[in-house]
């Protein structure tokens, strides 16, 4: 998965935790959920595509487009550091918060 989706991971994971009646439906209910937004996302991309919402960026210039795309990137990296080093800052969190999960003792 990308790392700007991830805190939508976290979540749904914490959606999942604090509704489950079972800890074991924790994961089950992520991966649903998971795969409920990228159905979703597919369907949203699909409708663009077909009536032809992508061409409205021509009327932006080049310069402005490019420019919110390099900020998404800055975006994108600023958070996928954040993510990767969120179970460092708080080591008592739950395992779901982290991409880093394995400890070795």
């Amino acid at each position: 998965a990308m790392a700007e989706v991830a805190p939508f991971f976290h979540t749904f994971a914490d959606i999942a935790a604090r509704n489950a009646d079972d800890p074991s439906e924790i994961y089950s209910t992520t991966v649903y959920l998971i795969s409920l937004m990228t159905v979703m996302i597919g369907i949203v991309f699909l409708l663009c595509g077909k009536f032809g919402i992508g061409k409205i960026l021509s009327f932006f210039p080049n310069y402005i487009t490019l420019g919110l795309i390099g900020g998404i990137g800055v975006w994108a990296a600023t958070l996928s550091v954040d993510v990767s080093l969120s179970e460092f800052a708080q080591p008592d969190g739950p395992w779901w918060r982290s991409a880093f999960t394995i400890h070795f003792a």
